[in-house]
């Protein structure tokens, strides 16, 4: 139940060749997502001392590790003294590429040596958008070399395009550049080279270049021979696809190891500490990331600094931090105000890590284990259990852990007990044993045991409440596991299940929403035998029992941040890599939703150009439009579960290219489209009423719904074109009154009511925008488009920005309301005209038809990417419709010319199971300020919803395995104003924390009038929403007060 409470009374991408087979492979897998173009082609073997040129053609790869990089040709240039030495020479074979004639035997400092670079160019293989390159070369001076000298030019790599040097490793950045010692050798080096295209890549073919350019501080350096091996260029389209890792839009502020990591309720994520090369030692620091922009912003200080410290979001809305090392000391952030205050001391202090908290399911916080030093600065693992009681703000002991313990698991069961696994024992071998905590008791008992100790492995409770446990690390067992076992609370004991494929320590399993576990950004082990960073990713399907590989993460990373995001997607943030001994400034998401597009239920009646509205109930009208017998009066209503389709009463006038708005008290305005007399739909009665007129019919106009619950009605076609008059409805009075016109004539034109209260209108035949100012009840000129938009659509997305796309190919754009200015946005490859945009319960934008495939703009990464169904969605003139579960209905529309009477329903595939569920409103309507409770169940990710349904917890995992996590199984409450599409997240009541059935908002106001949707989202799985409305306003009331700030 909602319960809608107000203080005094309740309502509610020269010479061209026939390109190679490999490099026309090239193109096709560039085409294509791809995790890496491994194509396995035989060596080539030849010399040429020409110094310009053909070169000739072959390979360059290694046994294992094979890359094309093409026939040829290879064009060749030297630089330095004429006479002083011959052109150097490129040799290919033998899986290297050497260039050779560098230096003359027994040369001095002194002397000028001659440079030689040589390129191999893709005939025919533009560099594409969104995509990155990754150049990676072995590089051998055969002597001694110092990373001192390399900058000066001595040898390396670059990309190029159509011959021209995009990036090479002397101009790339230190984030886009690797330089890595090969262990055991100190001649031999690892170069690393990134480029990333835009929305507009330049022109050319893709390239690359070997050269050697030595300089004269350098000679004494560089034998006379450097050769080039194990050549591997990775081609990566950043499409923000199902299954892929993608990186987010912005770097993170600050690279960090071990960083705190916490999910707040208004959606962000704060990334607090860690180890930062910046600082040189423990990172004081703390910065938030928007998964709604895509973007980091900084908050406040910790008050100590701290690294592999655990983050645990507390019921009152606070994250309570412990750890550091060397602090027994907690502290608290506090999202609302950004900042960081000292906290309570733990009962049992740990000076140490390798200790776990778990959120309990009565909001407490259950901190075991760890380990300290004794009296001769040794270390001491130890059994000691303290409870956080957020009642009283303060920490009290309990008895001990049957077994001491540091780098273990601890997972909260959906019966509310805690499941204690392995770690590192008192004598510091890995435990087998296991426990279970109870929080009725306040003790542990025994329970099954593993069937191998394990250190620093991962831990989650599966959709079916048993838990997974993975990798770890057991020196006398083969060090690095790969064997996983599952634990079942109902017998107590552990069986085998696959392995995983690869061996992992210090890793991270998430649970995703469709029950699978992503297992990824882990230490496996090299041929040293030691550990390096991996970048393998998989996951466990429960179903089967086993592990499969999946795309390999962007970049290899360990004791790096991951956490569950509201919409489902996995971010992966900063961390370290031992290979290049880097601090990593960057972060990906993984993407696991795989979306579908279905047929749904048949239309009465084939029409397009009709209006679809969502009613209070969930139910969707469909009203108007056309077929080959010209302008329909008639009405259909769609189930609220898109299942089935019924007759309305018909509108009192036909019409088409008329505009629906939904008014705050739930009745739907029809304007224009055959007749200047609007009309009003009744939800309540199943009637359309005839009403007040419009000073003209007007068609393919705008009609918005304002802040105080006016409706703009702008532009659009009359009987002589396009209009420029504008007037506004009052639902009070029932009357429009005309208003300043439009300072240009629109017609197609796209409308959006923007945070503050003006309303964007952009596009419908001139290249320029303008503003309503309600305030002024007058049009005022704003920035102009980068494009011209013929029928654009406009989606306000959470960060408050615009994005406007419809139009010529590649010409999506973002208007920022703070500068009043547009910038292109992520390329669609599509152009567009009489689509859809509509943006989805997590934020993603979906775009349909208008003669192109559907697609999806994600904020996250800036991108677009494909959507399911591709080319089958591609209609025009349709009406969409979010409905009431996250789906969006499809209704109508036309292809070749025809009108459907077709649907299609499409789901972002954030599942249904398991998802948290939200009792119907006690009251449909309120006026401003009030309070927000929420009733229902399924509120905590330990509460089972069904028979076999858990909405899994999230482990803690010991922070001694290097990896940060933190519990997602609490309530993140969200409206979403339907006219606007503006998204708030609503902050809790801390005097009243949030259960598994109960939810309450603190005191909220200066919200637009409106319909409102609220879910509730547990574990990236969003329940189905419920609506209510804003009808009134409280005079003076003009900030979103005591919730989280509004976009």
């Amino acid at each position: 139940m909602i319960r809608l409470q107000t203080p005094s009374r309740l309502s509610a991408p020269t010479g061209r060749r026939a390109p190679s087979r490999a490099w026309l492979l090239m193109l096709a897998l560039i085409a294509y997502p791809v995790a890496a173009l491994d194509i396995p082609v035989p060596n080539g073997s030849f010399s040429e001392t020409a110094n310009a040129g053909s070169i000739g053609g072959g390979a360059i790869g290694d046994e294992g590790n094979l890359i094309a990089i093409g026939d040829g040709p290879w064009l060749a240039s030297f630089s330095g003294v004429a006479g002083q030495l011959p052109p150097p020479t490129l040799t290919i074979g033998g899986g290297m590429a050497v260039i050779s004639g560098l230096v003359a035997a027994g040369s001095g400092e002194d002397v000028v040596n001659n440079g030689g670079a040589f390129d191999l160019v893709a005939s025919d293989v533009p560099l594409q958008p969104f995509t990155r390159y990754e150049l990676e070369v072995q590089f051998d001076t055969g002597g001694a070399f110092s990373n001192d000298y390399f900058p000066q030019g001595n040898g390396g790599i670059a990309l190029t395009g159509g011959h021209e040097v995009l990036v090479s490793s002397q101009t790339a950045g230190p984030d886009d550049f690797v330089f890595g010692y090969i262990a055991g050798s100190s001649s031999t080096f690892r170069l690393l080279l990134r480029y990333t295209t835009q929305a507009d890549p330049p022109a050319g073919d893709l390239g690359i270049r070997l050269y050697a350019r030595p300089q004269r501080v350098a000679s004494q350096y560089l034998k006379p021979t450097v050769a080039f091996y194990r050549v591997r260029l990775d081609v990566r389209r950043l499409a923000s696809e199902p299954g892929s890792f993608v990186p987010t839009a912005m770097r993170p502020l600050r690279a960090r190891q071990n960083p705190a990591t916490a999910l707040l309720p208004d959606g962000k994520v704060l990334i607090a500490g860690g180890y930062s090369f910046f600082d040189g030692a423990v990172a004081g620091s703390a910065e938030l990331f928007d998964p709604a922009t895509g973007r980091y912003s900084p908050t406040g200080n910790l008050t100590l600094g701290r690294f592999a410290a655990t983050a645990t979001p507390l019921a009152d809305g606070r994250v309570l931090l412990i750890g550091g090392p060397y602090h027994a000391a907690a502290e608290f952030y506090d999202p609302l105000t950004g900042t960081f205050t000292p906290g309570p001391g733990l009962a049992q202090p740990r000076v140490g890590n390798g200790f776990t908290t778990t959120l309990l399911a009565d909001g407490s916080v259950l901190v075991t284990g760890g380990f300290d030093y004794d009296e001769n600065d040794e270390d001491l693992v130890l059994p000691y259990v303290d409870r956080f009681d957020p009642a009283t703000g303060s920490f009290e002991a309990l008895p001990d852990l049957q077994s001491s313990r540091s780098g273990h698991t601890a997972t909260l069961l959906a019966d509310g007990r805690v499941l204690i696994v392995g770690g590192y024992n008192a004598f510091f071998g890995a435990d087998a044993s296991a426990e279970l905590y109870d929080p009725a008791t306040g003790t542990t008992t025994p329970t099954g045991a593993l069937s191998i100790g394990r250190e620093g492995a991962t831990a989650v409770m599966l959709a079916d409440g048993r838990v997974l446990v993975a990798g770890g690390f057991n020196a006398g067992a083969g060090r690095h596991q790969r064997s996983a076992e599952l634990y079942d609370p109902a017998t107590g004991t552990f069986t085998r299940t696959g392995d995983m494929t690869i061996p992992r320590y210090s890793g991270t399993a998430k649970l995703l929403p469709d029950g699978r576990v992503l297992m990824a950004a882990s230490v496996s082990p090299n041929a040293a035998g030691g550990g390096v960073a991996s970048d393998v990713a998989e996951l466990y399907d429960p179903a089967t029992g086993t592990f499969s590989m999946i795309e390999r993460l962007t970049e290899a990373r360990d004791y790096a941040s991951t956490i569950l995001l509201p919409d489902g997607r996995v971010l992966f943030t900063t961390g370290f890599t031992q290979e290049s001994g880097r601090f990593l400034p960057s972060a990906e998401v993984y993407n696991p939703l795989v979306d579908t597009l279905a047929a749904g239920p048949a239309l009465q009646r084939a029409r397009r150009g009709a209006t679809a509205s969502v009613l209070a109930d969930g139910r969707v009208l469909i009203a108007g439009g056309e077929d080959a017998a010209g302008p329909s009066a008639t009405a259909e209503l769609v189930a609220a579960d898109g299942g089935t389709v019924v007759a309305a009463a018909s509108l009192v006038h036909a019409r088409t290219g008329h505009v629906a708005t939904t008014l705050a008290d739930g009745r739907v305005l029809i304007t224009g489209g055959g007749s200047a007399v609007a009309e009003l739909f009744d939800p309540e009665t199943g009637a359309f009423t005839a009403i007040a007129a419009l000073d003209q019919d007007r068609r393919d106009h705008t009609a918005t719904l304002l802040a105080d619950g006016k409706v703009l009605v702008a532009g659009g076609t009359g009987t002589q074109g396009p209009l420029a008059g504008a007037s506004v409805f009052d639902p009070a009075s029932g009357a429009f009154a005309p208003v300043a016109a439009l300072q240009a004539p629109r017609s197609g034109h796209a409308a959006r009511l923007l945070p503050g209260g003006r309303v964007l209108l952009v596009g419908g035949g001139p290249a320029t925008a303008e503003l309503y100012d309600p305030a002024q009840r007058a049009f005022i000129a704003t920035g102009a488009p980068v494009n011209a938009h013929a029928t654009p659509t406009a989606t306000v997305l959470g960060s408050g920005h615009v994005l406007v796309l419809g139009g010529a190919r590649g010409s999506a754009e973002l208007y920022d309301p703070d500068s009043g200015t547009f910038a292109a946005a992520g390329r669609d490859d599509a152009a567009r005209s009489a689509h859809a945009a509509t943006m989805l319960g997590d934020g993603r934008v979906l775009v349909v038809g208008g003669g192109a495939p559907a697609a999806l703009y994600d904020p996250v990464t800036g991108q677009f990417g494909p959507a399911a169904g591709g080319p089958a969605a591609d209609r025009s003139r349709f009406a969409a419709a979010l409905l009431a579960d996250g789906r969006v209905l499809l209704a109508g529309g036309e292809t070749a010319g025809s009108a459907l009477a077709s649907t299609l329903v499409y789901d972002p595939g954030r599942g249904a199971a398991g998802r948290p569920q939200l009792d119907a409103p006690a009251s449909a309507f309120v006026v401003q300020p009030f309070v927000l409770d929420l009733t229902g169940h399924g509120f905590r990710g330990s509460s089972r919803v069904s028979a076999t349904a858990v909405v899994g917890a999230e482990a803690s995992g010991g922070t001694a395995n290097g990896a940060s996590t933190s519990a997602t199984n609490f309530p993140l409450v969200q409206l979403r104003h339907r006219e606007s599409g503006r998204q708030f997240f609503v902050a809790p009541d801390p005097a009243a924390p949030w259960t598994d059935a109960t939810f309450r908002s603190r005191e909220l106001g200066g919200l637009p009038l409106g319909e409102y949707d609220v879910t509730v989202t547990v574990n990236g799985i969003a329940s189905v929403a419920r609506r209510f409305a804003i009808v009134e306003d409280t005079p003076g009331d003009v900030i979103f007060r005591y919730g989280f700030d509004a976009p």
